[in-house]
């Protein structure tokens, strides 16, 4: 089992948003998988992106956005 708090890992900024990396593959255990904590400032756009070698999931905890699959 894998512990780690937030406040503990440092953020990355990325275009239009903050990211920060909780859980890897090498971590999980598992081959696909990233687990990460993300901040999108109000208005910002963090462009289109893939995921080619990953599966994500988002949960959102509060505001509102568009996303397009």
């Amino acid at each position: 089992m894998h512990y780690i708090h937030e406040k503990d890992v440092k953020g990355l900024d990325l275009p239009g948003r903050n990211w920060k990396k909780m859980i890897d593959p090498e971590q999980s255990g598992c081959n696909n998988m990233i687990f990460g904590i993300v901040s999108f400032p109000p208005g910002s756009d963090p462009g289109t992106h893939v995921h080619a070698a990953e599966e994500e999931i988002i949960y959102v905890i509060s505001g509102r956005g568009e996303t397009r699959v």
